[in-house]
């Protein structure tokens, strides 16, 4: 009751001593909650520092500038090089193996 703000009153000296040990209790189990409150929001705050900081590294570590062509090829010099390739791969399927190769 007196944590809910109900007020002791003692006339005696026993009354008074023990009125004095139960606010000191009390303002000690507050100053406890206080500090345990201000711990656990400093931890919190911490936590989301760690978590922003990792995010930002991580992706840091992923992100790379994109590679600038040293050579300058040309888009019809690619074109005739994948052209080619395929000549190559119909050249090669176009042997009739002596071992069948599968379904056509």
């Amino acid at each position: 009751m007196f944590t809910d703000g109900a007020r002791l009153v003692g006339n005696s000296l026993l009354a008074r001593v023990v009125i004095q040990q139960v606010e000191r209790r009390r303002n000690l189990q507050y100053e406890e909650r206080k500090d345990n409150a201000g711990r656990r929001a400093t931890l919190a705050v911490g936590i989301a520092i760690l978590l922003v900081l990792s995010g930002r590294l991580s992706w840091a570590a992923t992100w790379r500038p994109p590679h600038a062509t040293s050579d300058g090829r040309s888009i019809e010099r690619a074109s005739t090089e994948r052209a080619a390739d395929h000549t190559a791969l119909n050249n090669i399927l176009a042997v009739m193996p002596q071992m069948p190769r599968g379904p056509r």
